[in-house]
């Protein structure tokens, strides 16, 4: 990072600039706006709702580039876990996702002492990167009977493929707490 002229540093509950809210919301829209699959969840108005009410929580991961910022993730600690959220980027560099999504987050655990990191669902570069897959929750509300009634057929048979996936990454992952030999 330093090498392409990035900076990263993350700022916390009472210690981020008011005038960085609107830019968090900026790159998450322009991010979701990029992605085939990309909804916009979260408006302006919720950055400054989480901006008045919420702050004490938050952790914002900031790059700056020749002191411009380029890229960001909304972050929310609770307890002793940091839990990873929203990521966004105006322009590309090789490795800066990873470094602002990933490292510059576990840097600020083991700095905080913080016991846990949450990074998101999804992503199989995760795993890659130390972090063990484990199921996810989300809680939708379908009105249309039909499409609720097709949906959940749908998660039935995706549930049983991520269970497939997590068994599978976990007898692969460096984690393993039952290796004897770490060579193995």
């Amino acid at each position: 990072m330093a090498a392409a002229g990035v900076e990263i540093c993350v700022h916390t509950g009472g210690h981020i600039p008011d005038e960085l809210f609107p830019q968090m919301y900026e790159l998450y829209a322009h991010t979701v706006d990029g992605l085939p699959w990309g909804q916009r969840y979260l408006n302006l108005r919720f950055f400054e709702l989480v901006r008045e009410r919420f702050r004490e929580r938050l952790a914002f991961v900031v790059a700056r580039q020749h002191g411009r910022l380029i890229a960001a993730t909304f972050n929310v600690v609770k307890g002793d876990t940091f839990y990873g959220r929203y990521w966004g980027a105006r322009r590309g560099v090789r490795y800066l996702h990873f470094e602002v999504c990933y490292y510059a987050g576990i840097e600020h655990c083991l700095g905080r002492g913080l016991r846990r990191f949450e990074p998101g669902a999804g992503g199989e570069f995760k795993h890659l990167r130390g972090f063990e897959a484990v199921p996810t929750a989300s809680m939708h509300w379908l009105a249309h009977p039909g499409l609720a009634a097709a949906v959940e057929d749908y998660l039935g048979a995706e549930r049983e493929a991520v269970a497939d996936e997590i068994e599978w990454l976990g007898a692969r992952t460096a984690l393993r707490r039952d290796r004897r030999d770490p060579s193995a």
